[in-house]
């Protein structure tokens, strides 16, 4: 089992990195969570549910104010070919075109709502939530951001009041505008309002949220094993914009603003006009809204079973309608399954995140994950090493003033 450092530890790593670098305190830390999207993928930019929980894994941020004209941004992000420290002129903020993962700090700082009052700063960034894996680094990158920008106004006694919503929005126009991403608006939302115990149903349409307890879930035993497969994907050159101009054109011909308002004797009615593709695209949506409203009731009445099942039949329509699995996800999936039939035990599996490789989230009783891993290792025949993790779910973002802490 991997080992996950602990977030006081990831804290503490920053700010002694820090002092070493700019020769300095720090003065502001900021933190966000990735998150596993338990069902509801390719839903939430057609007004959708989606059930996401928070994860124990976290971008963080430390920094304090320069009396430089510049401002510095350092990440001790590991596996990067771009440069771990860039110079930002906040007064004129330009795209980088060599350098990916600092354009969603630029991103925010461009949007964020009190930018004139911004000071130029140092800060330096660390993560222990894993890179192309489905797990939401780059939310978590975009929201630590934010909350790190109103921990530098804070510390001048300027108070942010912008509502967690629209902190998510800017979070998610930034990905959208200045990482090419089209992003739905569950990985941002859930960073923000997430909880600890908790799973958090949005409604995607209102962003409505409401938490739902997985406290009895995990009395009764279960817990949720991610599954790393290490197929990595970059949604922005893949496949993940023509997915979403499918959806938005069948909602057009359809006269909705959304799939969310079409039901499937509505899309069937419609199925000659359509593409095959673009009607299997519209059913895996329109159905996922209906399984993930029916997964979030199901775990708050401990319908823990129907539950699984829903995750199962989730992961199929992913691969047999919206077409973003790949064969070494699907067989994941399957022999988790296998494993659960031949030893009668509940065990339900589906690949979660954007697609296309990433992670897979796993319900299954303590007490069988270790059989479970073993059998997975000795069947599984892609080209790629698994990774298991077990992750508990993690504190909402949030920023505080280093010295007042």
């Amino acid at each position: 089992m991997s080992v996950i450092e602990d977030l006081e530890s990831l804290i503490e790593t920053a700010k002694n990195e820090f002092r070493a670098k700019y020769e300095t305190e720090p003065e502001v830390c900021s933190l966000a969570p990735g998150r596993v999207n338990l069902i509801g993928d390719h839903v939430d930019y057609q007004d959708g549910y989606v059930f996401p929980m928070t994860i124990n894994r976290y971008t963080v941020i430390v920094g304090s104010s320069s009396k430089e004209n510049k401002t510095k941004v350092s990440t001790l992000l590991a596996d990067l070919s771009e440069s771990h420290d860039q110079i930002i002129d906040l007064s004129d903020l330009q795209k980088s075109t060599d350098c990916k993962w600092v354009n969603y700090v630029k991103g925010v700082i461009a949007l964020f709502p009190f930018k004139e009052k911004l000071p130029n700063f140092n800060a330096l960034i660390i993560s222990n939530v894993p890179v192309g894996q489905g797990l939401s680094s780059s939310a978590s990158l975009e929201v630590s951001t934010f909350e790190f920008l109103a921990g530098l106004l804070e510390k001048d006694a300027i108070i942010i009041d912008t509502s967690k919503e629209d902190r998510a929005k800017i979070c998610q126009k930034a990905e959208h505008q200045w990482c090419d991403m089209p992003c739905g608006i569950m990985d941002q939302l859930v960073s923000i309002m997430g909880s600890e115990n908790c799973a958090l149903l949005i409604d995607c349409r209102d962003l409505t949220t409401k938490l739902i307890s997985i406290d009895k879930l995990v009395e009764s035993g279960y817990r949720f094993l991610i599954i790393a497969s290490n197929v990595h994907h970059e949604l922005s050159s893949s496949e993940y914009p023509k997915r979403r101009e499918v959806c938005e054109h069948v909602s057009r011909l359809l006269g909705k603003s959304s799939l969310r308002d079409v039901n499937m004797k509505e899309l069937e009615t419609a199925s000659n006009t359509l593409p095959n593709d673009h009607y299997q695209k519209a059913r895996h949506v329109i159905t996922e809204i209906e399984r993930t409203y029916s997964a979030a009731e199901a775990l708050k009445n401990e319908e823990f079973l129907t539950f699984g099942n829903l995750m199962v039949s989730s992961h199929f329509s992913l691969k047999d309608d919206f077409d973003v699995t790949c064969p070494e996800t699907d067989q994941i999936v399957d022999l988790a399954i296998e494993y659960g039939n031949s030893n009668n035990k509940s065990v339900f599996a589906r690949q979660s995140g954007g697609g296309f490789g990433g992670c897979l989230v796993c319900l299954i009783k303590d007490e069988n994950i270790s059989d479970l891993t073993e059998f997975l290792l000795n069947k599984y025949t892609g080209n790629t090493k698994l990774e298991f993790f077990l992750f508990d779910s993690g504190k909402a973002a949030t920023h505080f003033l280093i010295n007042e802490n």
